[in-house]
């Protein structure tokens, strides 16, 4: 089985593929387009992308993470964000359709708590990502770097929402296989200890 995880923006797509037999994940970052004026090629690259990625093995699983409510974000009053964002979404789910691979819109809490464990009330984003990308060093995945060279945090959340769908999936991974306890309990059993 392949999946793959997407953390869509139009900036700085974090994607993460992994298949039975890899070791490790695939990451890496798209960047889509330079601003919302260009949303329409950001949508036709977000494509090519993916159909790049499914033209070397089909893809089963696609997971992406859904459009956050706008009204808690700064950008709150700009309605361009959330059309964009609902059309990359809609992207994915109107190209996994023409191709007939599953997709699963995944809550962003739900994978960030799967992932990073508990989170105060009225954590900041920004710490909630650096928080992703700690989780992914201590799994040793391989967070991709941005064109700066920086380590991409939209890579990390990619990585942590792979790690959530392939719980779902009752996939164990080889980062997680080294856990004897978290091997042997349910995917229920290990959201519950969160």
């Amino acid at each position: 089985m392949r999946v793959l995880a997407l953390d869509i923006s139009l900036t700085a797509t974090g994607w993460a593929l992994f298949a039975d037999g890899d070791e490790r994940p695939t990451a890496g970052v798209w960047h889509l387009a330079d601003s919302m004026n260009y949303r329409a090629r950001g949508y036709l690259r977000l494509q090519q992308n993916i159909v790049d990625l499914h033209r070397l093995g089909d893809i089963d699983v696609i997971a992406y993470e859904q459009p956050a409510n706008m009204q808690h974000f700064a950008r709150a009053n700009d309605p361009m964000v959330q059309v964009t964002l609902h059309g990359l979404a809609e992207h994915v789910e109107s190209l996994a359709e023409a191709k007939g691979i599953r997709r699963h819109a995944v809550l962003m809490t739900a994978w960030r708590r799967h992932f990073i464990g508990k989170m105060p009330r009225a954590t900041k984003s920004a710490d909630l990502k650096d928080m992703a990308l700690r989780r992914c060093k201590e799994l040793s995945l391989p967070v991709p770097r941005t064109r700066s060279g920086a380590l991409s945090l939209d890579g990390a959340e990619a990585l942590g929402i792979l790690d959530y769908q392939l719980d779902l999936e009752r996939i164990l991974p080889p980062w997680r296989a080294g856990n004897v306890l978290f091997q042997q309990l349910t995917p229920e059993q290990r959201r519950a200890m969160r």
